[in-house]
């Protein structure tokens, strides 16, 4: 068997070009929101310059401002209380009779004391330190199963298994170095999860196991069921800091959205009151300066649709690249 490594990184695996992987997955939230309003902000230009036909007159012909601006105030509050009712369907999902939350907490208790028992060693409490941890042990069990191959194998075998755990070792040592300065709540510590691509390593395994069943001894099957266990569980682990991060997410999105609402209402709110063609006069560059304030505050206005779409972007595209558990990949791309 010949184990066809794939990329070491998502961003090498994934068939998006770099632009589109910073908008939806790598790059900072609020640096892509800022993106996203000043394109809002040139375009709401590009159009009324191209096609407005003088914002003035239309305006000297009826309230187009103050009908742009009390729309724009209801879509704020509307956008609010859609995020309130995220934050409390996410917060309701920590909510529980005693019951249920002895069985979460016995749930998680039993798997560090599984790992425990694997690994020889208490499970830390940081996020990046468990998943350094078992990226340990998958490390430990990868030599021993080479090593347990070595032995007895057949050359062909032997040189197979020694490709295959030496990409899983490599591989695993590059993320325990990305994951030694990476917290949780940051982008960088799921990045780095994403990055073992564990389903990949589970398919070859079982694919070896299957191919070569007749030639591993007893100690080289105990060796591949071990690291198959170890692959399982970070898989596991994996979907679980991410279940765990979405939250994180959406709970930073709905205080953001928050604080910028408020800002949003007082800037549209008091533009009703002073923004019109008898208070702002003038050109700057040959465009009316109307036409930049009122550009400019419509695009504070739409600033917490910006900020969700900059979220939901993140989440949306991670839950499709991870949809699927186990060594089950839904894209042509290698997961």
């Amino acid at each position: 068997m010949e184990f066809d490594s794939p990329a070491n990184t998502m961003a090498s695996r994934s068939e998006q070009g770099r632009g589109r992987l910073w908008l939806t997955l790598s790059g900072n939230r609020l640096l892509v929101t800022l993106a996203l309003l000043v394109i809002i902000y040139l375009g709401v230009l590009l159009v009324s310059v191209l096609f407005g036909g003088g914002l003035t007159a239309a305006i000297g012909s009826g309230d187009t401002i103050e009908t742009l601006l009390s729309t724009l105030i209801g879509g704020i509050i509307t956008g609010t209380t859609l995020v309130v009712t995220i934050s409390q369907l996410v917060i309701s999902q920590e909510l529980g009779a005693l019951g249920d939350q002895l069985s979460r907490m016995n749930n998680a208790m039993e798997f560090r004391k599984q790992s425990a028992q694997r690994l020889g060693t208490a499970m830390p409490t940081t996020v990046a330190a468990n998943c350094r941890l078992l990226l340990d042990g998958i490390e430990s069990d990868a030599r021993a199963l080479d090593a347990a191959v070595s032995e007895t194998a057949t050359p062909s075998l032997a040189a197979a298994v020694n490709d295959y755990t030496n990409e899983v070792t490599e591989h695993a040592a590059i993320i325990q170095d990305d994951l030694e300065t990476a917290e949780f709540g940051t982008f960088d510590v799921v990045a780095s999860l994403l990055n073992f691509n564990y389903a990949m390593k589970l398919q070859a395994l079982e694919q070896l196991e299957y191919d070569h069943a007749a030639e591993l001894d007893e100690t080289a099957t105990a060796s591949v069921e071990r690291l198959i266990t170890g692959l399982t569980r970070y898989g596991a682990f994996r979907e679980h800091i991410k279940t765990l991060y979405f939250q994180w997410e959406l709970m930073t999105l709905s205080r953001l959205i928050l604080y910028v609402a408020l800002v949003a209402l007082c800037v549209v709110g008091g533009s009703l009151l002073f923004v019109g063609t008898d208070t702002i006069t003038g050109t700057i560059a040959g465009i009316e300066t109307v036409l930049l304030v009122t550009a400019a505050v419509f695009t504070v206005g739409v600033s917490p649709f910006a900020l969700l779409i900059a979220y939901i972007l993140r989440i949306v595209t991670m839950t499709r690249r991870t949809l699927a558990i186990g060594p089950l990949v839904l894209r042509t791309a290698d997961s």
